[in-house]
């Protein structure tokens, strides 16, 4: 990212690196937490679509450039710390091996096998994730640090009319 990359496009190149599905989770985990923010009835399906209009790259103001991608990043770090940090991705496992144990004992055989396919699947998934926080731990040491974006806002200066 140069130091004059808008903050949007750095958190939009992150974004795009993401499969689908997990960019389509980060979306939906951001936007849950969002304030004040107008949800229609297709926003979960849509979340990617929303997220970006959210950070909208037309905003005028530094400050709110910077309040945008402040929030972004501190989402982001709480909203979706069980995916992007390996502890909380690797205690998935035999919570969910426990739940599908669970179900199995309670008689619901067909969520613990919805729950067996999930967990089959949670290493490759893990994979991605993994490969998703080492580009998200870039980008918040770069394109999103501190110092990134007082620069940004040191070159953008409030203009007063």
């Amino acid at each position: 990212m140069s130091a004059q990359q808008h903050p949007f496009e750095a958190i939009s190149g992150w974004l795009d690196t993401l499969p689908p599905d997990l960019r389509n989770t980060v979306a939906s985990c951001v936007l849950l937490y969002v304030p004040a923010l107008v949800r229609d009835d297709d926003w979960l399906e849509r979340a990617d679509e929303v997220l970006r209009e959210w950070l909208c790259p037309t905003q005028k103001r530094a400050v709110d450039v910077i309040g945008k991608a402040v929030t972004f990043r501190a989402l982001v770090n709480f909203a979706c710390r069980n995916f992007l940090e390996k502890d909380r991705r690797d205690a998935s496992v035999p919570q969910n091996l426990w739940m599908q144990e669970y179900f199995n004992q309670k008689g619901n055989i067909e969520l613990a096998k919805k729950l067996g396919d999930f967990t089959r699947q949670l290493p490759l998934r893990n994979a991605h994730w993994a490969k998703a926080e080492e580009g998200w731990r870039q980008l918040c040491a770069t394109g999103l640090s501190d110092a990134r974006l007082e620069l940004y806002e040191r070159l953008n200066p409030p203009r007063f009319q």
